[in-house]
């Protein structure tokens, strides 16, 4: 793992640090660029930089607040950055990784008690943090927004829900999914019972979990909304559907981890899907970030 930063400036969100300085609940960031050959469209070796940036535009907001609160102007709701957050940076993993680097990863982030958060990188990363995080915790559920269902996603004896399926699926991953009760709400569902409908079915999966890893594929964004991926996706979700589902769910799990993945930024010059990737990421880690004071 290369722990080297290549910025030329201090990061107030991301610190880049040596790995002998992690600390116990801190989220730990580690780029993972994987480009695959399958790929028709490249530049996924540049999301893990794209989203870093991405990053500190979101989170700066509570950087730069002097009381670290953030109110919801239309609900009146004020979110409190948590004293204890710490999120560090620590490189990238070689462009050659394999599912062996995600083991050794996740294996030695166990050891020190942080989060993992990967920031992809081609799809298969999804996967392959699946996998490991089924064979390393066994209690860990799974939640893919992904427009699409591979072979390695739907594993025996883990419980997982896939949200924004779209197009067609292969008939092998579909019948795996189907054998093991895994729960999938598509795109086309999501457009008819809406983000409450799709939030209650989401939220009762989740409050029957110890531990949640997210897998968040930036293609379930439709194309027209973000670009930035190495995929196609017409009739795909919009970004609000996404974060209006996790705004009614994130802050009742507990988070084990999470993968952003097919962000591939030369497609997008408004840098609307890496942008759109550290919002969910906001979300997604809302139960270490901060503290919820209502109205």
């Amino acid at each position: 793992m290369n722990t080297s930063s290549k910025k030329s400036e201090v990061s107030k969100v991301l610190v880049p640090i040596n790995t002998n300085e992690l600390t116990s609940g801190a989220v730990s960031v580690i780029g993972a660029p994987l480009v695959t050959k399958f790929e028709h469209r490249q530049s996924t070796s540049l999301g893990p930089n794209a989203i870093r940036r991405a990053i500190e535009e979101v989170f700066a907001l509570f950087s730069s607040s002097s009381h670290k609160t953030i109110e919801d102007l239309d609900t009146g709701t004020r979110r409190v950055l948590k004293p204890t957050f710490r999120m560090n940076d620590l490189g990238d993993l070689s462009s050659s990784l394999d599912k062996k680097s995600i083991v050794e990863l996740f294996t030695f982030l166990s050891e020190k008690s942080t989060v993992p958060v990967i920031l992809g990188g081609a799809r298969e990363i999804g996967s392959w943090c699946s996998e490991v995080i089924s064979e390393l915790d066994q209690d860990c559920a799974i939640v893919h927004i992904t427009p699409s269902i591979s072979e390695g996603d739907s594993l025996a004896g883990t419980a997982t829900f896939f949200i924004g399926v779209n197009g067609l699926m292969p008939a092998k991953a579909w019948k795996q999914t189907e054998q093991h009760n895994h729960t999938c709400v598509s795109a086309d569902q999501i457009h008819e019972i809406g983000t409450i409908g799709t939030s209650e079915l989401l939220l009762a999966f989740l409050k029957e979990q110890k531990r949640v890893f997210w897998h968040i594929d930036v293609s379930a964004v439709d194309t027209g909304h973000a670009a930035g991926t190495p995929t196609l996706n017409i009739g795909g979700l919009d970004p609000n559907q996404i974060l209006d589902i996790l705004d009614h769910v994130s802050e009742n799990t507990r988070i084990a981890g999470c993968a952003l993945t097919n962000v591939a930024p030369v497609f997008d010059r408004r840098g609307l899907s890496e942008y759109f990737a550290a919002e969910v990421l906001s979300r997604v880690i809302a139960p270490v970030l901060w503290d919820r004071v209502d109205p």
